[in-house]
């Protein structure tokens, strides 16, 4: 487990679909279907874990942990329409698991290691005008960033990250 066992949302590890949605907006959801039966962990970092920090420290909604025989994990954002910040709020997220001491809240309740994992980066966008025009702009930077990431901290981004537009897919879906 990445995180102490108190932190954990889901309270079945084992259930089949793991919904992660946003309080503020409940439209805005990420499922994965676990169709492996394994043990999934589902962790709230903004306004979880983390509750108490700068506006500076950006971080993503989600980490959800899995291991299909793999160890796996997934950084979800659940975003209206500003796909910059989601970008940044990835880099964020990558930037404390790296360096954990920048901010008390996590380290206090961080137990795991990234090293091994398969990192999946989800962007879960509602409304999306930005992205429309250009989608495949989008999906370019968004790569180009996975990339800068994967250099910059040295974790094994997985190579088909993506932004799931919700209104053309209501149920913004992963499987493992």
């Amino acid at each position: 487990m990445l995180f102490t066992q108190d932190y954990v949302c889901n309270k079945k590890p084992d259930q089949s679909t793991i919904v992660s949605v946003d309080k503020g907006e409940p439209r805005k959801k990420h499922y994965l279907h676990n169709t492996s039966k394994c043990s999934v962990y589902q962790y709230q970092l903004d306004g979880g874990i983390i509750t108490d920090s700068p506006e500076s420290l950006n971080k993503c909604d989600f980490i959800i942990e899995a291991n299909p025989g793999k160890k796996i994990v997934y950084f979800v954002e659940l975003k209206g329409r500003k796909i910059g910040h989601a970008f940044k709020q990835l880099e964020g997220t990558a930037s404390l698991f790296c360096t954990p001491e920048k901010c008390a809240e996590f380290r206090k309740v961080y137990i795991g290691d990234l090293t091994g994992f398969e990192v999946h980066a989800r962007i879960i966008t509602t409304d999306a005008s930005e992205y429309k025009k250009t989608p495949k702009t989008h999906e370019r930077a968004f790569l180009d960033q996975i990339q800068k990431l994967k250099h910059k901290y040295q974790i094994q981004f997985n190579a088909k990250e993506k932004i799931v537009r919700q209104a053309q897919n209501p149920e913004a879906v992963d499987s493992i």
